[in-house]
């Protein structure tokens, strides 16, 4: 893990993780080669996740993983997991 902190933008997007309503490849396209500051793509903020262990890939659904579920109940977000229940759920 690299110290991701967790802002407010990230949390969102671990509690709709937690809700089941994001998936890869259902964001728009946005073209950021013309110099604008345009959006990031929801999947690249989730691969940003993915790589701290936050969330996991489950074919195109992504799912909070044991320390995804801890930053959220850290920060008054659901409840933290449940001891010898491993995994993404």
């Amino acid at each position: 893990m690299t110290g991701l902190y967790p802002t407010p933008t990230r949390l969102a997007l671990l509690d709709a993780v937690a809700a089941g309503v994001v998936y890869r490849g259902n964001s728009r396209d946005w073209d950021e080669t013309d110099g604008t500051d345009q959006p990031r793509l929801v999947d690249v903020r989730m691969a940003e996740l993915e790589r701290e262990g936050w969330v996991s890939l489950n074919g195109r659904r992504w799912l909070l993983t044991d320390d995804g579920r801890r930053v959220r109940a850290a920060h008054g977000r659901g409840l933290p997991p449940v001891a010898g229940r491993g995994g993404a759920t």
